[in-house]
């Protein structure tokens, strides 16, 4: 699965983000790439991270809250994905 999301006024060459050490630990199965103004996000979607805090749901992939895009901390993102726990 690839999430496009426009970014104003970006770098506008391909680069791979620089999370900090915190944002990597925090962030579950999520890979975030720039392409000019794209924000390119890849989550692998055969994996799961056991049940939501409800037991709902089972998490695929989580960004853990909303965090700043690197390098635009005007710009936050807030990513949840998941299916039911039927």
């Amino acid at each position: 699965m690839i999430c496009y999301l426009s970014c104003d006024k970006v770098n506008q060459t391909e680069e791979r983000f620089n999370l900090d050490h915190d944002r990597i630990l925090s962030m579950k199965n999520i890979e975030m790439t720039l392409d000019g103004n794209i924000l390119i996000m890849k989550v692998d979607l055969s994996k799961e991270f056991g049940p939501s805090k409800s037991g709902k749901s089972i998490t695929i992939a989580s960004t853990e809250g909303n965090i700043s895009v690197p390098d635009r901390d005007e710009i936050k993102i807030g990513l949840n994905i998941y299916k039911s726990n039927k």
